[in-house]
């Protein structure tokens, strides 16, 4: 089982690293074009996030495209970013951590949540032998 899921790790890690490339040139790019950030969120979460589906869908996991899979990838994102303010909050107001504590251990735990996430939302209801 170990042995399968390091292939399919590897190719989510290449996308993800693609992605989050992707955002930030977008951003500082909408930065230096004095272009808000939250509108530069917005694309980057729109276009980026198209971008990552069909990466996930085609090569992490070799699945069929569907309006719901990308319903559901876009779901499990949004819920995503929400999980990580709400544990940031918790880690550095609550329990007054620093965020150079706080800032890479977020990013290890969404690292778990999202593969796991992107996985049903990419692959849920997929046969691959149909």
């Amino acid at each position: 089982m170990l042995k399968g899921l390091i292939p399919v790790l590897s190719r989510y890690s290449i996308i993800g690293i693609a992605s989050v490339l992707a955002n930030n040139v977008i951003l500082i790019a909408g930065h230096m074009l004095g272009v808000h950030y939250a509108i530069s969120t917005l694309v980057c979460f729109f276009l980026i996030g198209a971008l990552a589906y069909v990466g996930h869908a085609n090569i992490t996991f070799a699945a069929r495209h569907s309006i719901a899979g990308y319903a559901r990838y876009c779901g499990t994102q949004a819920f995503g970013l929400c999980l990580t303010l709400a544990i940031l909050f918790v880690m550095i107001d609550l329990l007054a951590w620093p965020i150079w504590i706080s800032a890479p251990l977020v990013s290890a735990l969404m690292f778990v949540y999202t593969f796991i996430a992107t996985r049903w939302a990419v692959t849920y209801g997929y046969n691959r032998s149909a």
